[in-house]
């Protein structure tokens, strides 16, 4: 009888030993779960963080984009419009010599010729005497 009971004994350890078992595999999976759950929770609240993080540095790198390219073309419009403008007065100039010089010209003809005219004069004046 003492064989028999303590294979009964022995048998209700071994059930009470694997019951405890499942029990602590059933908890270490459901903690696991969780603790799972907790990661995936984290994981996404970082990758939010990163994408949030990673436009707005995007936002701020095409703004500063935005003024660096309204800048060169605020400078390019002046060198365009100095250069137009250089144009105009190198225009200006160009006309104003060539008008200097027919009036040079005119100036020169009109001298030689009174020069002419009072050099045929001034003889036949001379005559008249």
């Amino acid at each position: 009888m003492e064989a028999k009971e303590a294979l009964e004994r022995y048998t209700k350890l071994l059930a009470d030993a694997r019951a405890e078992a499942a029990e602590i595999r059933d908890g270490a999976r459901a903690e696991g779960a969780v603790i799972l759950a907790e990661i995936k929770e984290s994981a996404q609240g970082e990758a939010t963080r990163i994408a949030a993080t990673a436009k707005a540095q995007i936002e701020a790198e095409r703004q500063q984009a935005v003024l660096s390219l309204r800048k060169e073309v605020g400078t390019l419009a002046l060198d365009l419009a100095s250069a137009v403008v250089q144009e105009r007065l190198t225009e200006d100039a160009q006309a104003a010599s060539v008008i200097d010089r027919l009036l040079a010209d005119l100036d020169r003809e009109s001298s030689a010729t009174g020069t002419e005219a009072a050099a045929k004069k001034a003889p036949a004046g001379k005559a008249k005497k």
